[in-house]
């Protein structure tokens, strides 16, 4: 519940290395686009993706942050703020390098896949049943067959 602001003070004035760490671990994920990182904190705070019929019985803090992100209405909102909480910071780097051009470098298209997945997955739950209707085949006897004799008969 931390703000970005307070974030970047303890990270100058950490006094233990479990504050240096956390506030080094947000600090990658947030100012360096750390998509890996990212993963990690979401992970270790929300736990894993739940299945999209279940997704209102688990925690999804950075699913509803995500959320609240997507529906800015006006692209210079995603600029990160010192009084942007850490949640939301991360959400708006997660959504800034989905939409990111990655060029030629085959570690930010990784990272780019990376967050677009972040992003279906935490805003409409994990797909684990097939999404395609299931086709039903009928068999129609056509008009000309209804006056063949039969294949049933005996030799």
């Amino acid at each position: 519940m931390k703000t970005i602001g307070e974030i970047l003070k303890i990270h100058e004035t950490a006094t233990n290395a479990k504050a240096l760490f956390v506030s080094h671990l947000i600090f990658d994920a947030v100012f360096n686009y750390d998509i890996q990182a990212l993963k990690q904190i979401v992970n270790r705070v929300d736990g894993s993706v739940p299945d999209s019929q279940k997704r209102r019985h688990y925690a999804n803090i950075f699913g509803d942050a995500l959320e609240d992100v997507l529906a800015y209405t006006d692209k210079s909102q995603l600029k990160i703020q010192p009084d942007d909480y850490v949640i939301i910071a991360m959400a708006k780097v997660c959504v800034w390098v989905s939409m990111s051009d990655p060029g030629n470098n085959a570690q930010k298209r990784k990272d780019k896949n990376d967050a677009i997945q972040m992003i279906l997955e935490r805003t409409g739950g994990r797909k684990s049943e097939p999404t395609k209707q299931l086709i039903s085949t009928n068999y129609v006897e056509p008009e000309w067959m209804r006056g063949l004799p039969s294949s049933n008969t005996s030799l």
